[in-house]
């Protein structure tokens, strides 16, 4: 959100929430977006192609503040990705996922999971 408002009403991403049966029903997000962009888009159509309802709650309990960060290079794959969400979802996702752990670290709050993931 931006000042609490949606600059589109179809915005997803930045902090979101499932249980381990609703991601693993949309077989969580793609191994193909590497780089910036479209990834967040393609698991919202992935909700939407399933018919899992997006809730927003309101601002007061939703906000956050995104640390700053170095922006990535877009990923020059992303519309052409977007236009095919429905046809590769049963087989790009969860279901086709290669990495290796590297690292576990455990802290009060979070555990850090270092893993490399391997290009689909």
């Amino acid at each position: 959100m931006y000042d609490s408002k949606l600059p589109y009403p179809e915005l997803f991403g930045g902090v979101v929430a499932f249980t381990k049966e609703q991601f693993s029903y949309v077989n969580g997000y793609s191994n193909l977006y590497f780089g910036w962009g479209g990834e967040d888009d393609d698991l919202y159509e992935r909700l939407k192609a399933k018919q899992l309802k997006v809730r927003r709650w309101a601002p007061e309990i939703s906000r956050f503040t995104m640390l700053f960060h170095k922006k990535e290079i877009p990923n020059q794959h992303r519309f052409l990705l977007l236009k095919t969400v429905k046809e590769r979802m049963e087989r790009d996702g969860l279901s086709t996922l290669d990495y290796k752990i590297l690292s576990t670290d455990l802290y009060p709050l979070y555990t850090r999971v270092l893993v490399d993931v391997k290009p689909a």
